[in-house]
């Protein structure tokens, strides 16, 4: 079984380059996954929350798409 391994290098972390990385990956593996758990990015996260986190309005809409 042979597993692919994604990795984009970016020089900034603001929202662009964190949903643009996402959409690369997505393209890499040739579609999406069920569930998408994003790290404590400042640029993907809103709010931190005791439940969850609260996800960026725009990266919640890439998601969705």
């Amino acid at each position: 079984m042979s597993i692919d391994t994604f990795a984009e290098l970016t020089q900034t972390r603001p929202l662009p380059d964190w949903n643009g990385s996402h959409v690369c990956a997505f393209a890499f593996y040739h579609g999406l996954v069920e569930i998408l758990v994003p790290n404590n990015l400042k640029s993907g996260v809103h709010k931190h929350c005791f439940y969850g986190p609260i996800v960026n309005r725009t990266y919640q809409e890439m998601a969705m798409y």
